[in-house]
């Protein structure tokens, strides 16, 4: 799922082929956005609010007018299924990643840009930094730190054997979330790849993660159905949401 950036809208994916458009006060679906073939597992407002990323298991990446809902463009060339889809923070760029390397893509003219080599298996999630001049990549074993200009590995985050199916930057930059499939989370410093804090309390795998604005919690929604709200400072969970 996607927040537009002034919150009033909610984008989601669904296995029937749709994205879904709803309004977040009643919940009511405002558009239905219809043209791929397969699964839609992904999708990203774009900095604005005026455009929608898509990604499939059709192997496209589809981008949309968020009022209209018509199809602007369609990007072909990610060879294998997206699982992943980001706008970058000035909205000129899209990441996408999932059974294939992940491919950086021009918003504007649908051109590839840049191809990030080697990202340990299939990618689960990808997240630009807030400046934009970086991409952290979720993958088997290990999330990673990639450089936008060069697309070259900058840092690797160890998690053991475990996979890393979320992650996402402070406001500052200067954090990193994991949700992983051991059932945990974990804060890790961006710049010296050290892991500054673990939250436990997941029945299950964590696969959505997001750091608040003001840096002080880390919010995570796993597959035991719940959304849990963690204190970044202490560890201790806040909230328990099913």
């Amino acid at each position: 799922m996607s927040f537009s950036p002034d919150g009033t809208q909610i984008a989601s994916a669904s296995q029937d082929q749709t994205i879904k458009i709803r309004d977040t006060s009643t919940g009511g679906v405002l558009n239905t956005l219809r043209g791929h073939s397969d699964h839609v597992t992904c999708v990203s407002f774009s900095p604005d609010g005026t455009l929608i990323a898509s990604g499939s298991e059709d192997q496209t990446i589809r981008i949309w007018d968020s009022s209209t809902g018509e199809e602007v463009k369609t990007l072909t060339g990610q060879g294998g299924a997206v699982q992943c889809v980001s706008f970058s923070p000035d909205g000129r760029h899209i990441a996408a990643g999932g059974n294939a390397p992940v491919k950086l893509w021009n918003a504007s003219t649908g051109e590839e840009v840049m191809v990030f080599k080697n990202p340990a298996g299939y990618v689960y999630s990808v997240s630009f930094s807030p400046d934009g001049a970086r991409i952290a990549t979720g993958t088997h074993f290990a999330h990673k730190l990639w450089d936008v200009s060069t697309g070259e590995e900058l840092k690797v985050f160890d998690q053991g054997d475990q996979t890393v199916f979320s992650v996402s930057f402070s406001p500052d930059g200067t954090r990193m979330a994991a949700g992983n499939r051991d059932k945990s989370v974990r804060l890790w410093d961006a710049s010296a790849v050290e892991e500054f804090r673990t939250f436990k309390g997941h029945d299950s795998d964590v696969t959505s993660i997001s750091i608040s604005p003001d840096g002080t919690r880390v919010v995570s929604g796993s597959h035991d159905t719940s959304v849990r709200v963690w204190e970044t400072s202490t560890g201790a969970q806040l909230k328990k949401l099913e």
